[in-house]
This record gives C-alpha cells, structure tokens and sequence, in this order.
C-alpha cells in the first residue's frame, strides 16, 4: 500500500482459481487508487484510478511463487490518475 502518493490504495479481489497438475494460480482484482499526496510524477492531481488486473503465478516445490505475471493496462492507470 502506498502511504505517500497515493494514501489508502488498495485492491480488491474478485477470483482465484489454482491448477495444481502446473502448480499455477491466478487471481483477479481491481486496484483502486487516488493521486492525494505528493509525490509521483507530475504535480497533485487527485484523480482516481480503478484498475482490473490478474496474476498469474507459477508455484515451486516449497509452495513459494517461483515466477509472477502481472497482466494489466498500466497505461491506462496512469491516464487516469493525470500522469501521462
């Protein structure tokens, strides 16, 4: 979470599913997040931003992420909050 740029950014998650046979797992969430402090590229904005994204992670023998994926338009999350 970040507490400068972006005070109380959060994600919700919507969906997991797990492919133990490929010992993968992918979730779905939104990130929520509004430009109130400063800090981040440009000047104040106080934009908000509500972004879907997935992972998609590839689990090692000990259970522990060994690769992780993130899909999401990051360009679309900067546009909204005003930088770019």
């Amino acid at each position: 979470m970040d507490t400068v740029t972006a005070v109380g950014t959060h994600y919700k998650f919507h969906a997991q599913g797990n492919e133990e046979a490929k010992s993968n797992a992918v979730y779905f969430a939104v990130y929520h997040a509004t430009h109130v402090g400063e800090g981040g590229p440009v000047v104040l904005t106080q934009k908000t931003t509500r972004s879907q994204f997935v992972h998609v992670l590839r689990m090692d023998s000990n259970n522990n992420a060994a690769h992780v994926v993130k899909a999401w338009e990051a360009t679309w999350v900067l546009r909204e909050l005003g930088w770019m």
